[in-house]
């Protein structure tokens, strides 16, 4: 009779190990997808990063471009004036 227990005991602690390890595999596939996921996200956060990278260059050049053509047209006139005045003083001179 404690034969017949000790077996029907066992057979009992198997079928739950059996439950256990079935869930604990289950477990282990969704860290595995997750650890998947994370490295997807990790590599598509690069690309994003270099994209906005490359997106702040092209902004700064565009935000320096009027000040460039600023600079452009202040020196233009200033030759303008500097010639006109040099004309004028030239043209007394000559008088």
């Amino acid at each position: 009779m404690e034969i017949v227990e000790t077996l029907a005991a066992v057979e009992q602690r198997a079928k739950s190990n059996t439950r256990r390890i079935d869930k604990l595999e289950q477990n282990q596939e969704a860290i595995q997808q997750l650890a998947l996921s994370v490295r997807e996200l990790a590599t598509q956060m690069q690309g994003m990063r270099e994209d906005q990278a490359d997106t702040s260059k092209r902004l700064a050049e565009l935000e320096r471009k009027p000040a460039s053509m600023w600079d452009k047209l202040v020196a233009a006139l200033i030759g303008a004036i500097a010639a006109g005045l040099a004309g004028a003083a030239l043209s007394l001179i000559i008088r």
